[in-house]
C-alpha cells in the first residue's frame, strides 16, 4: 500500500502548485480545469480500489476478533 499512498500523495501535491502557477503566476481564471497527469503526475487509477480492498479485509479482521 506505500506504492499507492507515495502515488497518491504525489498527485495531490502536483495539483496545488500547479494550480498557484495558473491562478496566482499566470493570473489564468478561464482554465476550467487544472491537471497534473500531463505533468508526469497522473492520478493512480489502481490505488482506489487496492485501498477499498485493503479496508475491507483490515474490517472483517477486527469484528471478527472478538468471536
Amino acid at each position: 500500500m506505500l506504492g499507492e499512498a507515495s502515488s497518491l500523495v504525489e498527485h495531490y501535491d502536483a495539483w496545488p502548485v500547479k494550480y498557484n502557477l495558473f491562478r496566482k503566476i499566470n493570473n489564468d481564471a478561464s482554465t476550467t480545469q487544472i491537471y497534473v497527469g500531463p505533468d508526469g503526475f497522473r492520478f493512480p487509477e489502481n490505488a482506489e480500489e487496492k485501498f477499498k480492498k485493503s479496508y475491507i479485509t483490515l474490517f472483517n479482521t477486527i469484528t471478527t476478533l472478538g468471536k
